[in-house]
Parts: structure tokens; C-alpha cells; sequence
């Protein structure tokens, strides 16, 4: 029982590339920890990789890069409604593809954190998302996007769209 840490990165760079990842995720009891990217040129999230569940590779588990501060009792028996955590990323360019994703979501009773990107460019092609929903009792958090040139969202891949999405799917919290 405890809340998730913070992750804070200052840096030129950041790539996430075949399948990983930076995760303040809460599983357990607690709360989700927060992320804060600075990076002054560009945050780059693509390609997927093999993925580990349950500390064993399993053939066929892929998983896309990814920055992740969401609420997902999957691994709990009981939802003990702990609230998902912030991402905030700035950068000149922030570019996301192959599934890619950045996500405060939730499945649970607890509340989604936010997300918010300022940017000159912002891309996400070829099925890659940044999403604030819910998926469970809690309510969806806020997505705040401050593109001062672009922003290009184009394609989809065989499993999902390219897009920005803060949606209610099931249950009974407020996208």
C-alpha cells in the first residue's frame, strides 16, 4: 500500500522506441505519481516491442511505446478507487506513432489525472493516441493541448485510430 512515484526528465531528447516506456501506473492501493517531461527539442514515442506480464514473456504480448500515469486495478480483487496521475510534457516537437500512446485513464472509481502538452508540433500517425477517460466509475480527466504551429493527426493502424480522446465507455464517471 503506498502511492506510485514521480517521474521528472529535463533533457535535448526524449525517444521511446520498440515498445518502452515510462509508467507512474497504479495496479495496487495508492495513487498514481505524476510526469513531467522538459525536453527542448523533441519527445519521440514509436515503434512496439515484446511485452512481459506476470514477469514472463509471452509469445505473440506486444506492447507500443508509451508514457502512462493511469488507474487500473486489473491485478487487485478489489477497486480500491486511488486517483490516476498528471502528465505534462513541453517540447518543440512531440511526435507519437505505431500505436504509440500517452495516457491518464481510468478503470476504476478513481478520477483520471491530466494531461498537458504545450508544443510547437504536435504528431500522432499511424494509431497513436493520447487519451484521458474513463472506463470505470471515476471520472475522465482533463486533456490540454498548447500547439503553437501544428498539429498533425493522420491514419490508423489494424488495431486502433490515430487521435485525442478523453471519452466515457462504460460505467458511470464524466468524460
Amino acid at each position: 500500500v503506498g502511492n506510485g512515484g514521480d517521474i521528472n526528465i529535463k533533457t535535448e531528447t526524449l525517444l521511446l522506441k520498440d515498445g518502452s516506456a515510462l509508467l507512474a501506473d497504479l495496479e495496487h492501493q495508492g495513487d498514481a505519481g505524476d510526469i513531467k517531461i522538459e525536453a527542448r527539442d523533441a519527445v519521440i514515442l514509436e515503434g512496439i516491442g515484446p511485452g512481459a506480464q506476470s514477469g514472463s514473456l509471452q509469445r505473440g504480448f506486444i506492447i507500443p511505446s508509451q508514457i502512462s500515469a493511469r488507474v487500473d486495478p486489473i491485478l487487485v480483487e478489489i477497486d480500491t478507487g486511488g486517483k490516476g496521475g498528471d502528465i505534462s510534457i513541453s517540447s518543440r516537437s512531440l511526435s507519437v506513432t505505431n500505436n504509440g500512446f500517452i495516457s491518464v485513464s481510468t478503470f476504476s472509481k478513481g478520477d483520471a489525472g491530466s494531461i498537458d502538452i504545450t508544443t510547437d508540433d504536435l504528431s500522432l500517425t499511424n494509431g497513436a493516441q493520447i487519451g484521458a477517460g474513463t472506463f470505470g466509475r471515476g471520472n475522465g480527466g482533463n486533456l490540454t493541448i498548447h500547439a503553437r504551429e501544428s498539429i498533425k493527426i493522420t491514419g490508423r493502424s489494424e488495431t486502433s485510430r490515430s487521435g485525442i480522446f478523453a471519452p466515457t465507455i462504460e460505467g458511470s464517471g464524466d468524460g
